[in-house]
């Protein structure tokens, strides 16, 4: 509670963009095993098999994410983003040359 009512932005940023690394380390991940099953196995059942694994981990972090946000006041992972893009924007428009240049990284 501390941490959200003094660090909100920190706390909503750091949460965007570990679940963003997850997607974006799963995303290359489940292409490359889909390719190595299809190429190496010459099946395309098997790949599929493979990459809708895939898609059910993504699925089952997204839901284990979401049910950790119960203790937060965000709703779901969507409106921790909504409210990243606010907190952002805000510290862009009000904070000067600094806070864009955070904005931009």
């Amino acid at each position: 509670e501390v941490l959200l009512r003094e660090l909100e932005y920190e706390y909503v940023a750091v949460s965007v963009y570990y679940f963003a690394g997850m997607m974006l380390l799963m995303g290359p991940v489940g292409i490359r095993c889909f390719c190595m099953v299809q190429q190496g196995l010459r099946s395309d059942t098997l790949a599929a098999a493979v990459m809708c694994l895939i898609v059910g981990v993504v699925l089952l972090i997204l839901s284990f994410f979401n049910a950790h946000l119960v203790h937060t006041p965000f709703a779901s992972f969507a409106h921790l983003c909504l409210r990243f893009i606010e907190l952002s924007l805000a510290r862009c428009f009000g904070g000067g040359k600094p806070a864009v240049t955070l904005l931009l990284a």
